[in-house]
């Protein structure tokens, strides 16, 4: 089978990345180490930390994962909104309302669902690895999220650079594949272990989602969807279950990607030297700090009776007229040795931005130009990986959610005779920090030629009210408590009629004042 054959070359075209993989998770995600899989591995329960000496990149890289999670998409609170790509069409009374019930109804989706666990793994998969694979669907009524392990997922991009082939490795017994596809469909080996009771062997299905253009689509029955879906036993070659998705259910996110790559690179890669280096010099210094409080004896030969006893109350018995026994001086400066291996953690540390999450807890305590002061440096690297991440991972994912719920009972349809162009707004504190540095420009242009205002007027060339928005948004206000410019210029045009009347009211209540002065008669009893 064709498919088959395009799953083959994308098992082979990824093996050289996965020694690299499974360095990468012995040092920073050591249960997650496992990258090459097949029917007969086992790895379950086992320790896997027995050879790791130091646990800074662990620590500091759930702490990245923590702090893109906490600070992009915390919990609790709305950290993104919908807005409509169309400008006029979102100035829309309607579509404002429905852009706000659409915001509700996946926020109360998404905290509902298992999606916080599930992409709090994605993250950490995006920290290590590089890549990262999560998937939603509607299960029951309900909506389910899964994030699916590195080993278990290949895929292929388009011309485009998107990826729209996607390949997820899973291994079933016989007893899963019936209640997964029905005994009906079910190959004759597997149908032989169900009857027999063997639930322990395991066989290989791959589930392939492609787009339907790549194949016969007369041969494919997808039910007319974009993507075709396909789970299909490997050794015997038989499709398993078929069907199809309208937008393609797995979501796959690259932290950083070099050109003419086809997976993710990591934080962890790139910091891979260091932290190896940091775990030799751990290894050492732990050998090192026992040798010095447990070090070898000098003795003459022959020269102590029996094997010398080094424990506490322990004797020793030497012949008469040797030397006593002494320790061996190694020499080595344990001090110097840990402030090296200090300064080695601390590089780690910030090479997982450790530093820059700090800075963010700090927020409430300070000014958000303090922050973005503080931060501006660090989001210079972060800042373009996350922002392709919202671009390639989180906004395909939040919209599949949007399309799961629409015509159902949170969310009603679309409004009637609108195309909508829906794109997200992140309010989380990491995206208002990102969001910051442009409001940073803002107020230290404004700042720097106010003093001129007064001898040229230079803020003639700056939008103040753009400024303002574009301010007041980054800085977290809600965007249904900005007006528009229409509501901006009505509100304005009011008030200059109601300055007009008060004006001519007032010029008038002091003509009546000056006739009344001037003739000693009421102004009403002059003219009569």
């Amino acid at each position: 089978m064709d498919i088959l054959d395009r799953y083959n070359q994308a098992v082979n075209s990824r093996a050289p990345w996965n020694n690299t993989y499974k360095e990468c998770a012995r040092y920073c995600w050591p249960s997650a180490q496992n990258i090459v899989k097949s029917v007969a591995s086992e790895g379950e329960g086992q320790i896997l930390t027995v050879d790791i000496a130091d646990s800074t990149a662990i620590k500091a890289a759930l702490r990245m994962t923590s702090g893109i999670f906490s600070y992009l998409m915390p919990v609790g609170v709305k950290w993104f909104e919908f807005k409509s790509r169309d400008k006029q069409l979102g100035q829309n009374r309607v579509v404002q309302l429905w852009l706000s019930s659409a915001t509700s109804a996946v926020h109360s989706e998404i905290w509902r669902s298992n999606y916080q666990r599930e992409m709090f793994s994605s993250i950490r998969s995006l920290v290590v690895f590089g890549t990262a694979a999560i998937s939603v669907e509607r299960i029951g009524g309900n909506l389910v999220y899964r994030n699916y392990h590195l080993a278990d997922i290949f895929f292929e991009e388009n011309n485009v650079g998107v990826v729209d082939v996607v390949f997820r490795r899973m291994f079933y017994t016989a007893r899963q594949a019936a209640q997964e596809f029905g005994e009906e469909n079910l190959t004759k080996e597997m149908m032989q272990c169900l009857k027999s009771g063997d639930y322990v062997r395991k066989f290989e299905i791959v589930h392939c989602v492609y787009p339907r253009k790549d194949y016969d689509t007369e041969k494919i029955d997808s039910g007319g969807k974009k993507f075709v879906s396909q789970y299909i036993d490997v050794s015997q070659k038989k499709v398993l279950k078929e069907g199809g998705f309208d937008s393609m259910p797995y979501l796959i996110g690259r932290f950083d990607k070099s050109p003419d790559e086809l997976m993710g690179r990591s934080p962890a890669m790139e910091l891979l030297p260091d932290i190896k280096m940091l775990n030799d010099m751990r290894y050492t210094f732990v050998l090192s700090s026992e040798l010095a409080c447990r070090p070898p004896l000098i003795v003459e030969d022959d020269g102590v009776i029996g094997q010398p006893s080094t424990g506490p109350g322990d004797i020793i018995y030497k012949r008469h007229g040797s030397e006593d026994p002494r320790p061996l001086q190694t020499g080595s400066n344990a001090a110097l040795t840990h402030e090296v291996i200090q300064m080695e953690r601390q590089g780690i540390m910030e090479g997982f931005y450790n530093d820059l999450f700090q800075a963010l807890a700090d927020y409430r305590n300070m000014t958000a130009y303090e922050v973005s002061q503080r931060v501006e440096e660090k989001f210079v690297m972060l800042a373009p990986a996350i922002s392709g991440l919202q671009k390639e991972l989180f906004d395909p994912l939040v919209i599949r959610t949007l399309e799961l719920i629409k015509g159902t009972e949170p969310l009603e349809d679309t409004p009637v005779g609108t195309n909508l162009d829906i794109e997200v707004a992140y309010q989380g504190r990491l995206a208002l920090a990102m969001s910051n540095m442009q409001t940073n420009a803002i107020e230290i242009t404004l700042a720097k030629w106010a003093p001129y205002q007064q001898f040229y007027p230079v803020f003639d060339n700056i939008n103040l009210d753009k400024a303002f928005v574009t301010s007041a948004i980054n800085a977290g206000v809600p965007a249904d408590h900005v007006l528009t410019e229409d509501e901006v210029g009505q509100n304005r045009e009011e008030k200059q009629q109601m300055e007009k009347i008060a004006a001519q009211t007032q010029i008038a209540e002091s003509a009546s004042k000056a006739i009344k002065n001037v003739s000693g008669t009421p102004y009403a009893e002059a003219m009569l």
